[in-house]
């Protein structure tokens, strides 16, 4: 139980860092930190919805 929530925090901060590099990037016209804010997104979405899915087998 512990592991999911370690991946749901985790991912719950890459979320949050991507999308404001993401944000800073466009705003910036800074497309390496637009892309890189991006895979910060998908990672954070990732590791969200593999906690999702890990929580729901403990049940």
């Amino acid at each position: 139980m512990r592991s999911v929530l370690v991946f749901a925090a985790s991912g719950m901060l890459a979320l949050l860092i991507g999308i404001f590099l993401m944000v800073s990037g466009s705003l910036t016209s800074n497309m390496v930190k637009a892309v890189i804010g991006v895979a910060f997104i998908l990672s954070g979405l990732s590791a969200i919805g593999w906690s999702v899915i890990k929580r729901n087998k403990n049940l």
